[in-house]
């Protein structure tokens, strides 16, 4: 008995081991420019947001892929840190507004 349990669990390995061998991944470079951009985020369906900074920005701005093209959800002279997006694509950041932090949210079609 111990044996079989033995010889099962080790071919659950195997078979698992061969799957994740044979998996292909796609790599998709998002951005392309001199500037920093970090603190990216995915999603289990392959949405990815960052922090990155725009051309002529000085300040931080927060970018979006939504498998298929890269947005800019924010434009303007605040500092906006911190992205995070969960599995139906939703996203929520902190932007300085004034003297202090607020939390911002991009439902997928407006940011509010």
């Amino acid at each position: 008995m111990k044996k079989s349990l033995i010889g099962m669990i080790t071919g659950l390995i195997m078979i698992c081991l061969t799957g994740m061998a044979s998996a292909e991944w796609n790599i998709t470079q998002l951005t392309d420019n001199t500037i920093h951009d970090d603190m990216p985020q995915i999603n289990a369906s392959g949405q990815v947001v960052w922090r990155g900074y725009a051309e002529g920005y000085e300040n931080p701005e927060i970018f979006y892929y939504d498998g298929n093209n890269v947005t800019q959800l924010t434009d303007n002279l605040n500092n906006d840190l911190s992205p995070h997006i969960n599995v139906s694509g939703q996203i929520v950041w902190k932007g300085n507004v004034g003297t202090d932090f607020e939390i911002f949210y991009y439902d997928g079609n407006n940011v509010i």
